[in-house]
Order: structure tokens, then C-alpha cells, then sequence
């Protein structure tokens, strides 16, 4: 017992390094200075309460912590996707497919949506899931319907709009019904052509009573 005891007690079973794999939204300095086990026995770590500790960052879905004999902790993770940005409020976050936001940031290629009055929740907090699913099918398919160049624009009182470079705006609502709401806006936008009509503003957002000014 005393010889064992004495090689747990060792010097080189001290954690010297944190090796981290599969992070990219979360810096693996971060990780590590999460969950700071420099200099603390091998013997000693408890994985199960530091992969807890390591999932509390909302861009976290999962974690793996093992220690690896003499010195060394190996620290797996699984990211969370994000799906679209939320740029509210001059912050943007990245949001996943369920609206749970992840963090401040940007990434290149992703759906944007325009929130002016707000919310813009901190990292762990949520925005509509249903208007990021709308920005996951429309954003890729704007100039195929005619709104080349547009921005996702969404407010709480009235719901998504498309704001077009010239600074018209489509009036969508809900994401329900989308494709009849599309369909909607292009017999107006081809209306308007034919009969070499501006209009400021098309409000697609109740088919029953589809409008334009």
C-alpha cells in the first residue's frame, strides 16, 4: 500500500498537458483553463464531474475527459452546429437549428437574420426556432424567387420580412405556409413588372388579402 501510494503521489503523474480534439466554436485554451488541472494528479481527476463542467457552455453538446498515464488529459468534445447568425442590437450570435444561441460570433456562408428590436440574448438563451428554420430554407433560394440580394429582417410584432437592396420590403409573417406566400409575392412582382408598377411595400403575410403599396 505504502508503494503504491507513493507512485500516485508521484511528481510525474502531475497534469502537464491538456490534449483537446473535435473543438472549434470554443478555443481549446479555453477548454483547458475550464477545466485547470494543470499540476493536479492523474490519479486525482474526475472526469465525470469536469465533462459536466465542460457542458454547461451551451456551444458544448458533449464531452470526454480521460486522463492519459504519466501526465496528460485527453479532452474530447462535440460541438454544437450553428445554423444561422442573429445580429440584433449590434451583436451577432450564432444560433443552432433549435434557436438555442452558442455565442458571439460570426461564420462565413451561414443564413443571417436581421433583429433590430432585439431580442438579442446572451449565449445560452434562445430566439425563435421557427424563424431560423425559415432562414435554413429561404436565405439559399432568394434569387430563384426573385429577391436577389435581400436581407432576412425579423421583429417580434410583425414577423420575417425580406428588405430588398432598393429598400422595398416583403412582408412574409410566419413561416407558415411559405411556399403559397412565395407563390403569392411572384404573380404581384409579375403584375408590377407587366404593368411597370413600383411598389415600396408587398404584404404577402395573409393570403386571403395579399397587398402592395
Amino acid at each position: 500500500m505504502g508503494a503504491a501510494s507513493q507512485v500516485a503521489g508521484s511528481s510525474q503523474f502531475h497534469i502537464a498537458e491538456v490534449i483537446v480534439s473535435g473543438s472549434e466554436l470554443v478555443a481549446a485554451e479555453d477548454i483547458a483553463a475550464t477545466i485547470d488541472v494543470a499540476g493536479v494528479n492523474a490519479f486525482a481527476v474526475r472526469g465525470r464531474r469536469l465533462e459536466r463542467i465542460l457542458r454547461a457552455d451551451p456551444a458544448i453538446a458533449s464531452a470526454t475527459v480521460r486522463a492519459r498515464l504519466p501526465d496528460s488529459i485527453d479532452v474530447v468534445i462535440q460541438e454544437r452546429v450553428p445554423a444561422v447568425l442573429w445580429d440584433a442590437n449590434g451583436r451577432t450570435l450564432l444560433a443552432d437549428a433549435t434557436g438555442l444561441t452558442l455565442r458571439d460570433g460570426v461564420r462565413p456562408g451561414l443564413p443571417i437574420i436581421h433583429a433590430p428590436d432585439g431580442p438579442a440574448p446572451d449565449p445560452g438563451g434562445r430566439v425563435d426556432p421557427e424563424v431560423v428554420r425559415m432562414a435554413q430554407s429561404l436565405t439559399p433560394r432568394l434569387e430563384v424567387e426573385g429577391l436577389a440580394g435581400g436581407q432576412l429582417e425579423y421583429r417580434p410584432t410583425t414577423g420575417a420580412s425580406v428588405v430588398l437592396p432598393d429598400s422595398a420590403r416583403v412582408a412574409l409573417g410566419s413561416p407558415d405556409e411559405l411556399e403559397h406566400k412565395l407563390a403569392a409575392y411572384q404573380a404581384i412582382r409579375a403584375y408590377l413588372d407587366q404593368t411597370h408598377t413600383q411598389a415600396r411595400f408587398i404584404d404577402v403575410r395573409f393570403l386571403e388579402r395579399p397587398y402592395f403599396r
